[in-house]
């Protein structure tokens, strides 16, 4: 992750024979000593180097990452500034460019060299950032990392195309690194030096391409049968984001890996990049089948679990070779299976068990189930989730017990059972891991800290009668609520291949952008605009219909992957969703597409009718696309 921390001051200071390892290795001196040899020797001469040093899983691993033979001459334009890869991915690479600064990245036709003064900063904060960081979490790292290193091109390589920035290419570089080694581990007979060097060794199926799958989640977060059941909704869908997140760190955790391996998260659905070995598989398993059961034990057929994982070799993921397009055969096969795993859902015993559930004496008012109060456990859980996901602490903890807290249960391989709670205290011996909540802040973290969770938590007013009300008091005008649903057009098939060129004369032309770090750059970036930039732009100025300025009156209930849904004073939704299409639309470089359904209700109108009727909208919506 720290390799190429040197790469900012580097290229600010204009000196061409230096090496930007030099500059890395200043900050390091509170780290581990094989940490600064991989940084030092990572495109160096390692002759003097132990044979099982992790340098040479760190150059397999820079290679693969790449996609290029990294000992290739090094650039000789420092000062590039980095290309939008959805530029690459309408088919117009090199157009446009992104800034350097951190925040919302809005690509520009600007085509100047960026500024040593300016890299300068970013260099002296990184430094100072990363002096700090010894004995933290590898999570903690890589947040600082993606804080200053994402607006950079990786552009070592000359002539190399410089869309992918150094954060997601020294993430995947870090993620390939520890699979080869969990893999070669696990085969002691290989002699790591040799095997990394070896061009066969790129052919072996080193990984495993995993994924996961929640079903059900339109049918649980909207089955709501009360009215003002605004914090019921955020709550049930910021549940069902935490709970995949739980999931992603259990499995890590079984693996012994970090975060660096989380390839995607988003909408109920995940990628994972492991080694091909029995323990990760075993991992994956038991894992899988911990969640499957314990949904089966709280929500019945509601929710489904599934999963899958792929094995793939370092040519499989660099595309290699390209008339045969191995890359996005892994993703093709991954979801067949999974398409599988949910055309033969339950075991026998499985179906007994969903049947012998007992029944509640009593309805729950908000969803409808069996319940032996008034409203059930669960539905009191996403409520408190709903109301702490707005107002509540600025941790989002793991405990041992039960804190007094929202105290949402969960299944853990470790401990059996764990609960999940917000917090402003991280110090406690209860937590067992913690994540931070939309904070761009480097604050020091031990090893407990699983990393930042970008959440779109805009919330405007969570009482719609109040909200109703205030569009006729302000604007004169009728006490209606509008509920917006839209996500991105055919983005499945953007992941899969949306880096191939329609254009090219042969496959290996028309792959020269298809590979993993790509992938990795654009899922991060989909999930940055939808689950954190999202909340800059509902919560900018507006200057509405009749000209009246003022922030919009809206919340956002869920957005996440590409699905968005608002609600709110209803010509503010409208303004919103024209705002958020024209924002995305520039984001991406018109690569990408948002279709949306938008409904005004009474306010007192079922939340549950108004979501299916404004997906019925939204469905519409995408018929009508040009």
């Amino acid at each position: 992750l720290l390799a190429d921390v040197g790469e900012p001051a580097f290229r600010a200071s204009g000196a061409k024979n230096a090496d930007p390892a030099d500059f890395a290795v200043g900050m390091l001196g509170g780290f581990d000593p094989e940490v600064v040899d991989c940084v030092k020797y990572l495109h160096r001469d390692a002759d003097g180097i132990s044979d099982d040093s992790p340098v040479f899983a760190l150059r397999f691993a820079d290679r693969i990452a790449s996609g290029a033979d990294r000992s290739a001459p090094r650039t000789t334009e420092p000062l590039s500034p980095l290309v939008s890869l959805f530029s690459t991915m309408k088919g117009e690479y090199g157009r446009y460019v992104c800034p350097p600064e951190p925040g919302i990245s809005i690509p520009t036709e600007r085509k100047e060299n960026l500024s040593p003064d300016a890299l300068g900063k970013i260099a002296k904060s990184l430094s100072d950032a990363v002096k700090r960081l010894s004995g933290d979490s590898v999570e903690a790292v890589m947040k600082t990392i993606e804080r200053f290193l994402s607006t950079l091109p990786d552009n070592i390589i000359s002539g190399a195309p410089k869309d992918i920035p150094i954060y997601d290419h020294s993430k995947l570089r870090a993620a390939l690194a520890a699979c080869a080694v969990g893999y070669l581990t696990e085969n002691p007979e290989k002699d790591p030096r040799a095997a990394f060097s070896d061009p066969a060794f790129l052919g072996e199926n080193v990984f495993l391409m995993y994924s996961c799958d929640i079903s059900g989640i339109q049918k649980f977060i909207y089955n709501i049968t009360s009215s003002g059941a605004l914090r019921s909704l955020r709550g049930r869908s910021f549940a069902l984001e935490m709970l995949m997140e739980h999931f992603i760190d259990e499995i890590l955790w079984a693996s012994g890996l970090s975060r660096a391996n989380l390839i995607y998260s988003g909408g109920g659905h995940c990628y994972i990049l492991l080694p091909n070995t029995e323990g990760a598989k075993k991992a994956a398993d038991d894992c899988g089948s911990l969640m499957k059961n314990w949904l089966i034990d709280h929500y019945g057929t509601t929710l489904y679990f599934a999963s899958a994982y792929v094995p793939c070799s370092a040519n499989d993921l660099m595309n290699i070779p390209a008339e045969k397009s191995p890359y996005s055969s892994v993703f093709i096969s991954l979801s067949r299976a999974i398409s599988s795993a949910k055309l033969h859902r339950y075991s026998a015993d499985e179906i007994r068990k969903l049947n012998s559930q007992p029944c509640g004496e009593s309805e729950c008012k908000i969803c409808g189930r069996a319940s032996d109060g008034e409203i059930c456990r669960d539905c009191a859980v996403f409520v408190s989730i709903g109301k702490e996901l707005v107002n509540g602490g600025k941790y989002i903890a793991v405990t041992k017990s039960p804190t007094g807290g929202v105290d949402w249960e969960l299944p853990s391989l470790e401990n059996g059972s764990v609960w999940l709670n917000f917090t402003d205290d991280v110090k406690s011996a209860e937590i067992i891991r913690f994540h931070t909540k939309n904070d761009d802040s480097l604050t020091s973290f031990d090893e407990r800290f699983a990393g930042d969770i970008s959440v779109g938590d805009y919330c405007y007013d969570s009482d719609l009668g109040r909200l109703s009300e205030s569009a006729r008091e302000a604007d004169g005008g009728i006490k209606r609520i509008a509920v917006c649903r839209a996500d991105v057009d055919n983005l499945g098939a953007a992941f899969i291949s949306g880096f191939t060129d329609k254009n090219a004369k042969n496959p290996a032309e028309a792959s020269r952008y298809v590979n993993l770090a790509r992938t990795a750059a654009f899922s991060r970036k989909m999930s940055l605009f939808f689950k954190r930039h999202i909340n800059e732009v509902l919560s900018g100025d507006r200057f509405g219909i009749g000209g009246k300025s003022g922030v919009n009156r809206v919340n956002i209930v869920y957005s996440g992957g590409d699905d968005v849904f608002l609600v709110g004073v209803w010509d503010d939704v409208i303004e919103s969703a024209v705002t958020l299409r024209d924002k995305f639309i520039r984001y991406c470089c018109g690569a990408l597409t948002i279709s949306a359904g938008i409904g005004i209700f009474r306010v007192k109108h079922p939340i549950s009718d108004a979501a299916g009727s404004t997906a019925e909208l939204e469905d519409a919506a995408k018929s009508r696309r040009d």
